[in-house]
C-alpha cells in the first residue's frame, strides 16, 4: 500500500510540473557564454507567461488545487500508515 502511495505522489508531482509548463514563461537564454558566445541572444528579463485563455487558466488553477488536496491527503495517509508499522 505504501509503495502505491509513493507512486501516486510521484505521478501527481509530474502532473503538476506538466501543468505549470503551460502557464510559466520559458527559461531565458544565458546572457553570455555557453552556446551564445557573442551574446546575440541576451537574457529575457521578466518574460511574459504564455497566453492562456481565462477559462483554461481557471481550469488549470482548479486542477492544481485539487491535486494539492489529493497530495496532502496522500501524505497524511502515508504518515498514519508509517506510524502503525
Amino acid at each position: 500500500m505504501l509503495r502505491e502511495l509513493i507512486r501516486s505522489r510521484i505521478h501527481l508531482q509530474e502532473t503538476v510540473s506538466a501543468l505549470h509548463t503551460l502557464t510559466t514563461p520559458p527559461a531565458p537564454f544565458p546572457a553570455s557564454g555557453g552556446t551564445d558566445p557573442d551574446g546575440s541572444r541576451a537574457a529575457v528579463a521578466n518574460a511574459p507567461a504564455p497566453a492562456v485563455p481565462d477559462q483554461v487558466r481557471t481550469a488549470l488553477e482548479e486542477a492544481l488545487g485539487a491535486i494539492g488536496g489529493v497530495d496532502a491527503a496522500t501524505v497524511q495517509l502515508m504518515r498514519e500508515r508509517r506510524s502503525r508499522t
